[in-house]
């Protein structure tokens, strides 16, 4: 049985179909990229899988289905994504930020909180140590004490990471990650994808960088116009007469 499985998913926007009965599964452990050119769909098909855009077609995870469920109830599931343009907190610091991300281990009630109980005291403490884990994992606890709206670009990325992770997804949807960053940036997020992925976390990935996919994924999928259109390995993809002529140009790379 395939961890996630997607099957005939189609969205659309009045008279205009954004994603066309695509099917795929993702086994668990994969680093599992969709690639396609702007306007192909990509953002939509995560947005239909996270529970953010409604659809027809039929969404399963573990064998569940998980199609009508909403976006809290998925996440709660383990599914999390992260989104195209950076949507990290502006005035709160680095720290607080990523703690915002562990509202699945909340285990103090609003009494808890209300009265500072001991629970409270413990779950507060738990918490902060859970941040300080994924700070260190992600390489940005040296911004810890920031706000948001100081850091840079690349540091932006890496914190909104690190929210995501601190929700512990067990599936994580990465929405161009890369965007927007240097060199020396991109090969520090795909130092931290396959570092995620060896953690034990399946990783579904949307990007145009195409060096960073073709070096970080288990399989590819190429959609154009809201269709699938590819599915394979790296070398598969890279000289798929179809993929060439929607997406890399003209020429096999």
């Amino acid at each position: 049985m395939a961890y996630l499985q997607v099957k005939d998913l189609s969205v659309s926007f009045g008279g205009l179909i954004a994603v066309n009965k695509v099917s795929f599964s993702v086994d668990q452990g994969d680093i599992f990229a969709v690639i396609g050119p702007n306007g192909a769909g990509k953002t939509t098909l995560f947005n239909a899988i996270s529970g953010f855009q409604n659809k027809a077609g039929v969404v399963q995870f573990q064998g569940e289905d998980i199609s009508s469920l909403q976006t809290d109830q998925i996440a709660k599931r383990g599914i999390v994504r992260t989104f195209q343009h950076t949507t990290i907190f502006q005035g709160i610091t680095v720290k607080e930020a990523v703690l915002t991300g562990t509202y699945k281990s909340n285990q103090a009630s609003i009494w808890d909180i209300l009265l500072r109980t001991k629970k409270f005291k413990e779950n507060e403490q738990r918490l902060s140590s859970k941040v300080d884990q994924v700070l260190e994992f992600t390489g940005i606890t040296a911004f810890q004490d920031d706000y948001g709206r100081n850091l840079p670009y690349g540091a932006q990325r890496l914190v909104e990471i690190a929210i995501a992770l601190a929700a512990e997804p067990v599936i994580l949807l990465l929405d161009e990650p890369a965007a927007g960053l240097n060199s020396a940036e991109k090969r520090s997020i795909s130092t931290l994808i396959r570092k995620i992925q060896e953690s034990g976390v399946t990783i579904i990935l949307v990007e145009h960088d195409m060096p960073l996919v073709m070096g970080l994924s288990t399989r590819i999928m190429v959609v154009d116009h809201g269709e699938k259109i590819a599915e394979g390995n790296s070398e598969e993809i890279a000289h798929h007469p179809e993929v060439i002529k929607a997406y890399l140009g003209g020429a096999a790379c």
